[in-house]
C-alpha cells in the first residue's frame, strides 16, 4: 500500500448515536486527510471516491465511483469536494476514498459521511382551533428538510392574549415535535415553533387557537327527579 491515512476534520460534528462523524457542507469544501507515505512512494496521481446515499450510515443503492480533484501538500492530502458533482442532491452521503500513487499502488479506504444541506426546513403546525378550559389540546410540528435522515432541534413559545411569552414545561412537551397543553385561563393563544436543522438552517411556523370559558350547567333534583336547565 502507499501509506497510512490519518483523518483531520476541518468541520466536524458527532451524530446523536456517537458512532459516526458527519462533515457538513453547503458548497465546495476542501477536506484534509493526513497521509503517511511509504519511503519509496512518489506523488498521489489519483483519488477516487465511491459515493452512495446513506441516511443511516448504510447505502440505499450501489455506490457510484468517481475521481475527485486533489492536491498533496507536505503530508496532507487535500481533497476538493463539490457537492453538486459528488452527490445527486441534499441528504446524507457516504463517501469512501482511495488514493493511488505514481507507481499505481493504492491506499486503504477512508470513510466519511457528508451532510449536504442548503435549504431551511419546512414547518407546518397542526393544532385544533378551539378547546375548553382545562381540556387537553395537542400541538404537532410536522417538519420536512427534503431528505431522509434529517435531524432537528425545536424551540417552542406559547403567547397569551396579554402578550406574555413562555416556553412549554417538561410535562407539556411529550416529544421534541409534540406539545400537550392543558390551559386553565380562557382567551386567544398563539403557539410558535422554530426548527433548526443539522446545517443550522431555521424554519418557523405559528398558529392561533382559542380557549373557551365553558358555561356551567345547573342540575336540580327533587325527590329523585332531575331537572336540567333548558
Amino acid at each position: 500500500v502507499v501509506g497510512e491515512w490519518r483523518q483531520q476534520f476541518s468541520h466536524e460534528m458527532t451524530a446523536e448515536n456517537g458512532l459516526q462523524s458527519l462533515l457538513l457542507v453547503s458548497g465546495q469544501t476542501d477536506y484534509e486527510i493526513e497521509l503517511v507515505l511509504a519511503p519509496d512512494s512518489g506523488s498521489i496521481s489519483m483519488v477516487s471516491a465511491r459515493v452512495c446515499e446513506a441516511p443511516f450510515g448504510v447505502c440505499l443503492d450501489a455506490p457510484e465511483t468517481q475521481t475527485v480533484p486533489h492536491e498533496l501538500v507536505d503530508s496532507r492530502l487535500v481533497v476538493s469536494l463539490q457537492p453538486t458533482n459528488l452527490t445527486a442532491g441534499e441528504g446524507v452521503w457516504k463517501v469512501v476514498f482511495t488514493a493511488t500513487d505514481s507507481l499505481l499502488r493504492t491506499t486503504g479506504q477512508h470513510h466519511l459521511l457528508i451532510v449536504y444541506d442548503i435549504s431551511p426546513p419546512e414547518v407546518l403546525l397542526s393544532v385544533d382551533q378551539t378547546t375548553n378550559e382545562r381540556e387537553p389540546i395537542n400541538v404537532y410540528a410536522n417538519v420536512d428538510d427534503g431528505y431522509t435522515g434529517a435531524e432537528f432541534s425545536y424551540t417552542w413559545t406559547l403567547i397569551d392574549e396579554q402578550g406574555m411569552r413562555r416556553g412549554p414545561t417538561d410535562s407539556e412537551q411529550l416529544a421534541p415535535n409534540h406539545l400537550l397543553l392543558n390551559l386553565s385561563a380562557q382567551g386567544q393563544y398563539t403557539v410558535e415553533v422554530s426548527v433548526r436543522d443539522l446545517a443550522g438552517e431555521n424554519g418557523e411556523a405559528s398558529s392561533n387557537f382559542t380557549v373557551l370559558n365553558q358555561r356551567p350547567t345547573a342540575l336540580i333534583s327533587n325527590d329523585g327527579m332531575i331537572f336540567a336547565e333548558d
